[in-house]
């Protein structure tokens, strides 16, 4: 399994202006050596992470900071980040507060969609890449990407630079509980 080594976000409020950012390292227990993809693209080093926070301490924190103005809706780059984050709390013997079935919007989806209807282009979804959407959207590329919380920075951007009224029904569903049965689903 993946090891969760830090967590960025940004919070938007409901005219998608950023108000808010959240970032931490955590101190790996499981893999006490990056794998060296890792660290060249994230360029975090085992000796940034010696000073990292413990994953049950972060994530509560985490959650208690996504919570702390109400209701609020996850958003992410693709479909993996809310499996990991849940797999990792399994791991750690973390209880799961998240609203079960978890919708939540995968902005990198929602690109995909506002590029084919604004650009008459081929269906792109899942393979555009987050810096192809920035590109594409002439965001200023003023941090380096590949860190998580220039991820959620450049994630928010995107997201501000969408036609949401146009695919905001178009939210995604988390795949890491799967329902029981018809019944549940």
């Amino acid at each position: 399994p993946f090891e969760i080594f830090e967590i960025g976000a940004v919070k938007l409020d409901d005219d998608m202006q950023r108000i808010d950012s959240f970032s931490c390292y955590i101190k790996p227990k499981v893999y006490k050596e990056l794998h060296y993809i890792a660290k060249g693209l994230t360029h975090v080093t085992e000796e940034l992470l010696e000073d990292g926070r413990d994953f049950g301490a972060a994530v509560k924190d985490f959650l208690d900071w996504c919570s702390a103005d109400g209701e609020y809706r996850m958003c992410t780059w693709g479909t993996s980040d809310l499996v990991e984050l849940q797999r990792n709390m399994k791991y750690f013997g973390i209880e799961n507060p998240l609203e079960y079935p978890l919708f939540y919007y995968d902005i990198q989806k929602l690109f995909s969609i506002v590029a084919v209807l604004a650009h008459g282009l081929d269906r792109i979804y899942p393979f555009v890449h987050r810096k192809t959407a920035v590109d594409m959207l002439g965001i200023e590329k003023n941090i380096d990407f590949h860190s998580a919380i220039s991820d959620a920075e450049y994630t928010a951007k995107v997201f501000e630079g969408i036609d949401f009224g146009r695919v905001g029904g178009y939210f995604s569903i988390d795949t890491y509980r799967i329902p029981a049965g018809v019944k549940d689903e």
